[in-house]
């Protein structure tokens, strides 16, 4: 029956076409968007991540800047880097712009150690 239709009429097999075409096209336009929205927000992720990186970073070597390696207080001083680094990161102060965007999402700092030396907690 359908058969009979698409051979006979000319209105069905343009409808018809029509809708497959635009549903292609729809459907390939959507995924072109969608790869583009994904791309982009893992760039500005990323971009988010360095900068978070960097504060971190300079907060830390703000604090242990001049620091004996082989002083015994040096697990009480990593300690308190690592308040003040997670302090830093978790409120920027009063009247203090924050100096990165929250978009690149929550990070736990983490002080890692390059030499083997006593275990600190």
């Amino acid at each position: 029956m359908f058969g009979e239709l698409w051979r006979r009429s000319l209105q069905v097999r343009v409808v018809i076409s029509t809708l497959a075409l635009s549903t292609a096209v729809v459907f390939v336009l959507g995924m072109v968007l969608q790869n583009e929205i994904i791309a982009r927000l893992v760039a500005a992720k990323q971009q988010a991540a360095i900068a978070q990186t960097g504060v971190a970073q300079r907060t830390v070597q703000t604090e242990l800047r001049g620091v004996d390696a082989s002083a015994d207080n040096l697990p009480a001083t990593l300690s308190g880097a690592l308040a003040s680094l997670t302090t830093a990161s978790a409120t920027a102060g009063p009247g203090i712009q924050p100096q990165v965007s929250p978009a690149a999402g929550a990070f736990i700092p983490v002080l890692v150690q390059s030499s083997p030396c006593e275990t600190w907690v």
